[in-house]
């Protein structure tokens, strides 16, 4: 099986496949996804991850309960090394408006990079589980907050021009959950290499909902 995920890179590493599998835990998270992006979540079974990260069951053992347990480990360290990433990218941005660009271009980036981690972010996460669901929103919430700060930002950026509209829950929902759903469409037909090339529209329906006047 042809390997797919390392399990995002982070800020100023090429790639995080290395340092993941340096242990023996991170072979195995990285062996999951491997499977994961491969088989679906449901079709996945431990013997496959052993298969994958060339590890004894007795091994798998001794850090997972069981595959659920390996599946939310891998799905918690991709998913913070994606939000450090975006911090990151977002960070040194000199406005809402470029932050904002920064956001969407580097999540898109990371989903095409990472197509192992993107289906589990996006599709498999769905069929894992109770837990994997609520540590799902809680991922939500933070992308969440972070178009709630992109909108109060701004508002301070504005000196004196047009009052801006408030931005509701539903609105900011409505925007972490249309980007969710050009993401997971593109990886289910197969078309996650085109997602950076969308970043301009998306960019532009971010920014339309951020900045929409009172």
């Amino acid at each position: 099986m042809r390997s797919t995920a390392s399990v995002l890179p982070r800020s100023g590493h090429a790639s995080l496949r290395d340092e993941v599998a340096a242990t023996k835990r991170g072979r195995l998270l990285v062996g999951l996804c491997d499977v994961v992006a491969d088989k679906g979540y449901a079709a996945a079974t431990v013997a496959d991850v052993l298969k994958a990260s060339g590890l004894s069951r007795r091994t798998f053992y001794e850090h997972f309960a069981d595959k659920q347990a390996c599946f939310l480990a891998a799905y918690d360290h991709g998913a913070g090394a994606m939000q450090e990433a975006i911090a990151a990218a977002v960070a040194p941005a000199r406005g809402w408006r470029e932050a904002t660009e920064a956001a969407v271009t580097t999540y898109l980036e990371l989903l095409t990079a990472e197509p192992g981690f993107a289906r589990a972010f996006l599709v498999e996460i769905w069929v894992a589980g109770p837990d994997a669901l609520r540590r799902h929103r809680t991922v939500i919430a933070r992308f969440e907050q972070l178009v709630a700060a992109l909108h109060e930002r701004a508002i301070a950026e504005q000196d004196g021009r047009a009052r801006l509209a408030p931005l509701s829950a539903v609105q900011i929902a409505a925007v972490t959950g249309g980007i969710s759903r050009v993401a997971t469409t593109a990886i289910l037909e197969g078309r996650s290499a085109a997602l950076p090339a969308q970043a301009g529209e998306l960019v532009e329906f971010v920014a339309a909902v951020i900045a929409r006047p009172a």
